[in-house]
């Protein structure tokens, strides 16, 4: 990542530019500046995930330094930031005190590439000492730029980004006051960051979304946690996962086997904190792990690849406990007689409904075995367990094999295995 110091300016637009942002980024004033920034960024996204806060999925969320200090958060749809807006009072509850938000939309901000699109410049390379030399020097290391020698006379046009031409001019100035060619194998962009601040910002560079990400430094430089891509965090000692609650339940009954062998594998330790529909997973080295932080990224990744995995497969149904019988005792019967049918589903109740967790088959056939019953034509054995013909779709979902005759959920290696 680049340094700190070349990052926008506090307020300025996180990158990815105000296109790929505009309609999905709000501005939130008021959060906590007491605590450290990554537990605020945990807070912030716990929040904006539920649903009662009009939230959903998240792209990326950026702290940035400042009075005030401010986050802003960027959902994967423009209709949630519509909805996160439309809630009228948002209130971040941490550690006992509760931090009222302002959340506003976001103005997002051009970037210099955004506005001045293609830049030419001449160079005469005559006044400078070996200027020629210089420029191909240069020229290796700035893939971006275009040069052109004018063969007649000591003139080389160079055309290119705005931000790139701008760290190429200042290198080939410094260069020249130095008296010589700048080293090899010193990277554009490294290059730029070495010379006087431009006083516009210079491009960043940063991977796309999936959980979380907090870098830090410098003065006043935004603090950027990105929910998609957790592999590049800064010398932190824990890291956290967010996942549903439900598929957190799913995995530690149905896939624990896979579950606790990643854990064992890599010596991380696991604390768990569910709430409203969300579990965090607050993963750190374990005090038998020799204490190498690439352990606790690839457990993390490890475990998300498994999440996706079951994500992607589950199907999660709630039948309102009106349909069904007032008698509790009835009601237990109903559960065992469901787990009895289905093996491979996860059944859990509130007061007012039950939840039923697993495969299209499972979840379609439970609903079913309930329906028959609340009409009084429930038969068990007109309920039957998919035949040969389902097999290859029943195979490709969680516990489909254990349907026709193995023991465990089918669920795909990690990138680990």
């Amino acid at each position: 990542l680049p340094a700190a110091a070349a990052g926008p300016e506090p307020g300025a637009e996180p990158a990815g530019g105000a296109g790929g942002m505009a309609g999905r980024t709000v501005r939130v004033v008021g959060i906590p500046t007491d605590i450290p920034p990554e537990r605020v960024a945990d807070k912030l996204t716990i929040h904006f995930l539920r649903a009662r806060n009009g939230g959903g999925e998240i792209a990326d969320i950026t702290l940035v330094a400042g009075s005030p200090a401010c986050a802003l958060v960027t959902f994967e749809e423009a209709g949630v930031a519509q909805r996160v807006l439309e809630v009228e009072n948002h209130v971040l509850l941490v550690g006992g005190k509760t931090y009222p938000l302002t959340v506003t939309a976001h103005a997002a901000e051009l970037s210099p590439d955004e506005i001045f699109v293609r830049v030419c410049m001449v160079i005469d390379y005559g006044r400078l000492l070996d200027g020629k030399t210089l420029l191909r020097s240069l020229r290796r290391r700035y893939g971006a730029v275009q040069f052109s020698f004018d063969p007649k006379e000591t003139l080389c046009t160079v055309k290119g980004p705005f931000t790139e031409l701008q760290a190429f001019g200042r290198e080939l100035l410094r260069s020249q006051h130095a008296g010589e060619a700048p080293p090899e194998g010193v990277t554009g962009t490294s290059a730029s960051q070495q010379g006087p601040r431009s006083p516009l910002p210079e491009p960043r560079v940063e991977k796309q979304p999936r959980p979380g990400q907090v870098h830090e430094g410098g003065s006043e430089p935004p603090l950027h946690r990105d929910p998609v891509d957790g592999e590049a965090v800064e010398q932190l000692e824990d890291f956290s996962l967010v996942m549903d609650a439900d598929i957190y339940l799913y995995m530690q009954k149905f896939c624990s086997d896979k579950y606790q062998r990643v854990l064992q594998q890599h010596q991380v330790d696991v604390v768990d904190v569910s709430s409203d529909g969300i579990a965090v997973l607050y993963l750190q080295a374990s005090s038998k792990s020799t204490g190498n932080i690439s352990s606790v990224v690839q457990a993390r990744l490890a475990l998300l690849c498994l999440y996706q995995q079951l994500e992607a497969s589950l199907r999660k149904e709630k039948v309102s406990k009106g349909e069904l019988s007032s008698d509790m005792r009835s009601q237990r019967a109903l559960l065992g007689d469901l787990q009895k049918l289905c093996p491979l589903l996860l059944c859990h109740e509130d007061e007012r409904h039950l939840y039923l967790i697993g495969n299209l088959v499972d979840v379609s056939q439970a609903k079913q075995y309930i329906q028959d019953g609340s009409t009084g034509r429930r038969a068990t054995a007109g309920l039957r367990l998919p035949d040969t013909s389902l097999a290859p779709y029943t195979a490709a979902l969680p516990g489909g094999e254990a349907r026709l005759g193995t023991s465990e959920p089918t669920v795909g290696p990690s990138p680990q295995d």
